[in-house]
């Protein structure tokens, strides 16, 4: 059966699909015909990683809802800090004098909300037809240009200065300090407090490996290169049956 009209294509390398139950996402990093799939463990309490191809389903980790549940802050904390290189607090910066900030979101709520509604309409459009669920972004495409320039009709963007900025709720903006362009950050995600950022990683490999840390992502990486190999044999079924997954368990110091 196929699946894809409700596939959510990033570029023409990756793709995720969110069901009730589980996340599916795969690409051309894996075979044709192979996904890995994410169960949420709604009835077992174990979140499932394996690689899938038809009915056969190669194992890879699992891990405890309970356990998960430990560490879901420190990988949140993690993956926010690879996204955002260098993120710190506005107060390990030496400021000298007046900083403008180019605010771009929180100054204003309704500019804010009709942005969020834009992004809603505008992925409506890059959808191959009104009644498909799919979704396809890539930015070499007349669409996403459109998508673009539907988004930036509803952009705005304030100068001001930093004090006035610290105080807005949700707000991301850009400023030069000592000479050097930065992004400003102020939401949950920072404490309701203004912190500092140089870019965005957008590098996929570098973020799981920085969330999930150098000997866990290394062990992913690492299974799903042999599975990929060993579902595209004949043997598959007899290679994988009795193959029992590591379980991911938390220990706590007493």
């Amino acid at each position: 059966m196929d699946n894809s009209t409700s596939r959510i294509k990033l570029n023409n390398d990756v793709w995720f699909d969110i069901k009730p139950d589980k996340l599916v996402f795969g690409g051309s990093f894996l075979p044709s015909g192979q996904h890995l799939t994410f169960p949420f463990g709604l009835k077992s309490g174990k979140f499932d990683l394996h690689l899938t191809k038809g009915r056969i389903h190669y194992p890879i980790i699992i891990i405890e809802h309970s356990d998960f549940l430990m560490i879901q802050n420190f990988f949140l904390e993690n993956l926010i800090h690879s996204i955002l290189k260098n993120l710190r607090p506005l107060e390990n910066e030496i400021l000298n004098g007046k900083i403008v900030v180019h605010a771009t979101r929180g100054f204003n709520k309704k500019l804010d909300f009709d942005f969020n509604s834009a992004i809603d309409s505008g992925i409506e459009r890059l959808k191959s037809n009104p009644e498909s669920k799919r979704l396809k972004i890539n930015q070499n495409t007349p669409k996403f240009d459109e998508f673009v320039k539907h988004l930036l009709s509803y952009q705005e963007i304030k100068e001001m200065e930093l004090d006035e900025f610290s105080k807005l709720e949700n707000s991301f903006g850009i400023a030069v300090i000592e000479e050097k362009p930065l992004f400003l950050l102020r939401n949950q995600l920072t404490g309701n407090e203004v912190n500092l950022f140089d870019t965005f990683n957008l590098n996929t490999s570098e973020v799981i490996t920085e969330t999930l840390g150098e000997d866990l992502s290394t062990y992913i990486f690492s299974e799903i290169k042999k599975g990929k190999e060993i579902l595209e044999m004949e043997n598959a079924v007899e290679m994988i049956e009795g193959m029992e997954p590591p379980i991911l368990t938390i220990k706590t110091s007493s």
